[in-house]
């Protein structure tokens, strides 16, 4: 992950990370649900599938 030193942000997305900052947990978890509804996109990350066991022989 960067330090938040290389990151250099606009004007306008700066005052957004700043009121980000400012938010509770609750808060958070409304806004992301709000922003993948006006979206249509999921802030989940994605899930890794494993191998599938081979069945077990009979006898």
């Amino acid at each position: 992950m960067a330090d938040e030193k290389d990151i250099k942000l606009s004007g306008d997305a700066q005052k957004v990370m700043d009121m980000v900052e400012k938010m509770t947990v609750l808060e958070l978890n409304d806004l992301v649900k709000a922003l993948e509804e006006k979206f249509g996109v999921t802030a989940s990350a994605p899930m890794m599938m494993g191998a599938m066991m081979p069945a077990a022989g009979n006898g």
